[in-house]
Parts: structure tokens; sequence; C-alpha cells
């Protein structure tokens, strides 16, 4: 994984690791600057790989 990609479940455990070191570092330095592009990145593969349904692409909606 470099700092820039997560590409597979392997990448999103190293992020999620390194994001756990960097925790409360100082907002503008550069482990805090790093958590912060971490935290981007996990929520971009989250987002597309364990997307939370919506009213749209819920299978049961309330009017089923």
């Amino acid at each position: 994984m470099n700092s820039e990609t997560i590409r597979n479940r392997k990448d999103l455990n190293i992020a999620f690791a390194r994001m756990e070191k960097l925790w409360g570092a100082e907002p503008g330095s550069s482990d805090g600057n790093e958590l912060e592009n971490l935290a981007v990145l996990i929520e971009q593969y989250e987002k597309e790989h364990y997307p939370m349904p919506t009213e749209k692409n819920d299978i049961r909606t309330n009017d089923q």
C-alpha cells in the first residue's frame, strides 16, 4: 500500500494500523496530515466496497 491508494483489504488493514499509530497527532503537522489523508482514503475505499443502503438500493423498503 502506498499513501495514495487503498486497493484491497490488506491495504485497508495496513492503513488502519498506521492510522492507529498516528492517532492524536497535532493537526497541521506531518503526522497530522498523514492521519487526515488516511482517513480520506479509508472513507473512499469503504464507500466503494461497503456502501450503506439507501432507500433506492435497499432490498426492502417500507412499502413492500
